[in-house]
């Protein structure tokens, strides 16, 4: 869910200020907000290499009936060559603002704006199915362990063939991601087309509270605001997940560069799946109060 999402965002931290609610958005149905209590966050991680331990693994997983999934996406090849010469260009005009007539303080607003466009044209490419691709998958079926594959669509491709046909082709299994349909957009543009059952918490956060808690509906024209994962978590159990600027020290380094080793890094990516559950569960459970 995972960048990947950044933008929407799934790991989103955003903290809403409680907006004047209308009379008329009360329902019958708002009950009281109660987050859940003495919610531990606490698993193992386990970094998936072979078929044959993959295999068992999702077998486990149907035998569940459940499987929470999520991807990191990093640039394609030609993604990546685009904005090595785009770079090159911005420097040819970074330069030629510092030497042209211009004021001190323009030059540094010129220089500051057209960078900050280019990082957001760069951070929305990772969004983008064209441009992206996973680099990937983490998944779960209880919060007691995350499994992570990485290299899915280059080197380890055959372990995320074994995944689609297990798990996006069995139409039994319950499947579930956060803002489900940038990992549907992800997978389509890989070959995999996930069918049968399926669930997104953040539209279920967003639909549930609409009804229950229309107060926490920051925006009407843009509901998901305020439903980021992060901040949904924070308010559900009270845990903390790990930023991503905090790893790639604010952004000067890329996913791809990261040490695959380091715990913090495995933590980030397993949070995404692993912190689902309790968000799933929790909106499920308040879905039965709507009448």
């Amino acid at each position: 869910m995972s960048l990947s999402s950044k933008l929407l965002n799934r790991n989103m931290a955003f903290t809403p200020k409680k907006p004047n609610v209308s009379p008329s958005r009360i329902t019958e149905n708002t009950v009281p907000f109660v987050p859940f209590e003495n919610y531990n966050i606490n698993y193992d991680i386990e970094i998936v290499e072979d078929e044959i331990r993959l295999k068992e693994i999702l077998q486990q997983m149907i035998e569940d009936n459940i499987f929470y999934f999520d991807y990191e996406t990093i640039l394609t090849d030609k993604a990546k060559k685009y904005f090595q010469e785009k770079e090159i260009d911005l420097k040819i005009k970074e330069k030629m603002i510092m030497e042209g007539d211009f004021k001190e303080n323009e030059k540094e607003k010129m220089i500051m704006n057209m960078w900050k466009e280019y990082e957001k044209e760069k951070s929305s490419a990772l969004l983008d199915e064209y441009k992206a691709e996973p680099i990937s998958i983490q998944f779960c079926s209880t919060k007691d362990k995350a499994y992570i594959i990485w290299d899915i669509s280059k080197e380890n491709k055959y372990l995320f063939d074994i995944i689609n046909d297990m798990i996006f082709q069995n139409l039994h299994i319950l499947k579930i991601a956060f803002n489900l349909k940038f990992e549907m957009k992800m997978s389509l543009a890989k070959g995999y087309y996930i069918r049968g059952r399926v669930a997104d918490p953040l539209v279920m956060a967003i639909r549930v509270s609409q009804v229950l808690w229309p107060e926490k509906v920051i925006s009407e024209e843009k509901p998901y605001i305020g439903f980021g994962l992060k901040a949904t978590v924070k308010n559900i159990i009270n845990y903390q997940m790990i930023e991503y600027l905090d790893l790639t020290q604010d952004g000067t380094l890329t996913f791809a560069e990261l040490d695959r080793d380091n715990l913090d890094v495995q933590k980030y990516m397993s949070d995404d799946v692993i912190c689902c559950i309790p968000v799933f569960e929790f909106y499920a459970e308040h879905a039965k109060n709507i009448k």
